[in-house]
């Protein structure tokens, strides 16, 4: 699963710098917004169905058939509805012709993601990963392929757009070939009083995913409306220059989510100590990263994405931090999940909404995606604000945690120091000399203890860990 994830970044990774440097700024600008927005509508069509399904069904199997039955329709459903709603919204805005056919040819990836949504849930719940993996890795490769086929054919945006549905139409196919191989007798059912039930007790979860829907998006429609095509291509790839840097946090808290769950329940007492050393853990990681893109911002960007998006440089510098933040976000998020308190985790994440939309309404117009970087860093900021505070508030936190972290904050410092040294330097002597530096003054100092090191070890190899 780890290495179809990697496999999967690299790909999409690719794909995005491609597009960039074979679009220019102006015309990766309009593929940003068409894409980002239909990204938040076929996030927001998924209502996070899956996330509840699975965890019923992991529960009790017997109840995979009634489930399956009912939730391939009712995605399917929801799926007509939520792309009605988005050529509707699309309309309204009055956007140019051109971007307008290039985002609703887009907008056929909600249809196929948010059905594909209502098949791929019961593989979490079977624990058949190795499906999971398998549409993972279907999904980019197929968009870079067929990408490099449109570079290749001199394509513009429609058929780049067409190539994207394509490949999410192809993993909605391999989903339903997987389950009617599994479950060859199930008939498709519409129980309205069921909808209705397993809907509503979705609440939780469904506002979460839409917040995080809206969050994740509404920047780069914003930047488009109000500031153009060629900003919002600045943006965009400063944003996606991040992909890399945020997986990091994503695949950790996944795979910490089950054990807070376990230790919430089985280790109570260790629970917190649990909290301390993940947030450590992730905080040591993020320290040098988030200095490194600050310093290297408009090297990084100008070895990805070209000349035409150096501009973005000034953004990268500060979603870099706001990526650092989300490693605080995502990691006591999940043990925020992991003991049971789903709700007020959706209302942190509601609040960090808030912040984030009006920031953007107030500081896009006069600094342009400057002002979107600042709003996502300062709710980004709001929300582990919100989180720490709960941390602390179980005793959690406490000024020995935020002491131990001065050591690796320290290296991260020298390192930092040391590349602003010799920036003038290529970035591709840089980041081995940072690594370098940074690694070896955790040596010296000591911050990671041998059984540190082997707990590390065992939380991403999935060995349970029992108490410690």
């Amino acid at each position: 699963m780890l290495g179809a994830q990697a496999f999967s970044m690299i790909c999409s990774t690719l794909f995005v710098i491609l597009c960039a440097r074979y679009l220019g700024d102006v015309r990766f600008g309009k593929y940003a917004f068409a894409a980002s927005f239909a990204l938040m509508f076929s996030t927001l069509g998924t209502l996070n169905l899956q996330a509840k399904a699975a965890r019923d069904v992991a529960q009790d199997r017997t109840k995979a058939l009634k489930y399956l039955s009912n939730l391939v329709p009712l995605t399917t459903v929801l799926a007509i509805i939520i792309f009605g709603l988005s050529v509707l919204s699309l309309l309204l805005m009055r956007r140019p012709m051109e971007l307008t056919i290039i985002t609703m040819i887009l907008g056929g990836t909600i249809i196929f993601q948010i059905m594909t949504a209502g098949l791929r849930w019961w593989f979490q719940a079977y624990q058949k990963l190795e499906y999971e993996a398998l549409l993972i890795s279907v999904l980019s490769p197929a968009k870079l392929g067929l990408g490099l086929l449109v570079f290749a054919l001199g394509g513009g945006l429609i058929p780049l757009a067409g190539i994207v549905v394509g490949a999410n139409f192809l993993v909605l196919s391999v989903a339903y070939s997987i389950t009617k191989k599994h479950f060859h007798h199930t008939a498709w059912e519409i129980d309205l009083k069921f909808w209705n039930k397993f809907m509503t007790k979705n609440v939780p979860f469904t506002l979460a995913i839409i917040f995080a829907a809206i969050f994740g998006n509404i920047d780069k429609i914003l930047l488009s409306l109000m500031k153009g095509d060629a900003v919002t291509g600045w943006y965009s790839a400063a944003s996606q220059a991040l992909i890399p840097m945020r997986v990091i946090p994503s695949i950790f808290s996944m795979a910490m989510l089950p054990v807070f769950a376990e230790y919430y329940v089985v280790h109570k007492t260790d629970f917190n100590r649990l909290i301390q050393k993940s947030l450590r853990y992730m905080l040591i990681i993020v320290f040098p990263l988030a200095i490194s893109v600050t310093l290297l911002a408009e090297k990084i960007m100008l070895l990805l994405f070209g000349a035409e998006f150096v501009n973005g440089a000034a953004a990268l510098s500060i979603l870099a931090w706001a990526a650092a933040a989300t490693f605080i976000n995502m990691t006591v998020g999940k043990a925020i999940i992991g003991a049971g308190q789903e709700k007020l985790n959706a209302t942190f994440c509601g609040i960090g909404l808030l912040v984030n939309v009006f920031l953007n309404f107030a500081l896009i117009p006069p600094l342009a995606h400057v002002g979107a970087s600042i709003s996502i860093l300062a709710a980004e900021g709001t929300i582990s604000l919100l989180v720490l505070t709960w941390a602390y508030k179980r005793a959690a936190l406490n000024i020995r945690v935020f002491r131990n972290l001065l050591r690796p904050l320290s290296a991260a410092l020298i390192m930092g120091a040391c590349i602003y040294l010799v920036r003038d330097y290529s970035l591709w002597l840089l980041a081995p000399l940072g690594a370098g530096v940074y690694f070896g003054c955790l040596h010296t100092l000591k911050v990671l203890p041998e059984d540190e090191k082997a707990l590390i070890k065992r939380i991403l190899l999935g060995t349970p860990l029992g108490g410690y």
